[in-house]
């Protein structure tokens, strides 16, 4: 009985994940954003961290930046704050790069969007 219980347990959690994650690829690849782009991004995220909108599976992938791992973005499956302050983080270095663009270190999703697109 108690096998049985501890599997049942198992399954339960096991399948308690968030829907909207996306597991990332191995390899990073780089993203390169304008500073209007990440200045559109840093506000959406704020909006969806203070409740004000509700994500949608595409924010989950376009917008899940955080937390920074050795200098590549990993994302958890969560939109918080912690994604604003990166995308804050990239509006300044777009805005003081020569190319006028920060770039952005991210292990590629499956089913990934542009956040140009949102």
């Amino acid at each position: 009985m108690k096998k049985l219980i501890l599997l049942v347990l198992v399954v339960f959690v096991a399948g308690c994940g968030d829907p909207n994650y996306v597991e990332p690829t191995a390899q990073p690849s780089e993203i390169n954003y304008s500073e209007e782009t990440a200045a559109k991004n840093a506000e959406r995220t704020l909006q969806i961290a203070s409740g004000g909108l509700v994500p949608s599976p595409e924010d989950f992938i376009a917008l899940d930046v955080a937390p920074i791992i050795e200098g590549v973005s990993s994302p958890d499956g969560m939109i918080n704050t912690g994604d604003s302050v990166v995308w804050l983080i990239l509006v300044e270095e777009a805005r003081t790069s020569a190319s006028g663009l920060s770039v952005l270190k991210v292990h590629r999703r499956i089913g990934s969007v542009s956040s140009e697109s949102l």
